[in-house]
């Protein structure tokens, strides 16, 4: 197994991305300070593989073409079918990417970004999906309990960030970014500041009110 997941993820390390390796997936060594710095060949191969029955990449991270590698995670475990549901219909709107099994028989679609993507995790209990972009792990096939479903390879795009968050809007969820009260219920405002004159209701608040009567004003 050591050999095998070895091979596997050196793939990865030659891109120019960070590996930690897990048993039943939990790490078996430190590997934060890889979120901001490159792995050395010597740190590579110091990694506790024999112990090891898995492995992961650390997302987040820019690989040797420049993008910055992360994936969706789809995790239906212990999830009611309506939020499996709204999950599969959000992923029909992603492009088509590498995508592998996962321990808890969800999926994970995996892709390079122009953008750094921040970890997207709010929305999991609404539609089982997850954004694993900086800090995160992304757990890769051989490794046990994780399989290859095709032969694709890992789809470049502008903003994964920005994509899955407009997914989730287009079926139907209010994302946090999109949930902020508009100012006289303008929701253009929400992006470009009010710059007119003050309207009637403001410029009368302006005038001052008598005591006792704030909350009425």
């Amino acid at each position: 197994m050591a050999e095998t997941l070895k091979a596997a993820d050196e793939e990865y390390w030659n891109q120019g991305l960070n590996i930690v390796v897990l048993k039943d997936k939990k790490p078996l060594h430190e590997w934060q300070k890889w979120i901001h710095e490159r792995q050395t060949e010597q740190e590579f191969n110091a990694l506790p593989w024999t112990e090891a029955n898995q492995y992961a990449v650390v997302c987040g991270t820019k690989a040797n073409n420049g993008l910055y590698f992360c994936a969706i995670d789809f995790d239906v475990k212990n999830l009611p079918s309506e939020v499996i549901e709204k999950g599969k219909e959000i992923l029909k709107n992603l492009p088509t990417t590498q995508t592998e099994e996962t321990w808890s028989k969800g999926q994970h679609f995996v892709f390079f970004s122009h953008t750094k993507p921040e970890t997207v995790s709010a929305y999991h209990n609404v539609c089982a999906l997850e954004l694993l972009g900086e800090k995160k792990l992304c757990i890769m096939a051989p490794s046990e309990g994780y399989r290859r479903l095709n032969d694709n390879m890992p789809s470049e795009v502008q903003d994964l960030e920005g994509l899955f968050l407009k997914a989730i809007y287009n079926a139907g969820i209010r994302t946090k970014e999109q949930k902020a009260e508009a100012w006289f219920n303008r929701e253009d405002l929400t992006v470009k500041p009010y710059e007119g004159e003050h309207p009637q209701c403001i410029r009368e608040l302006l005038k001052g009110v008598e005591q006792g009567l704030r909350n009425e004003a």
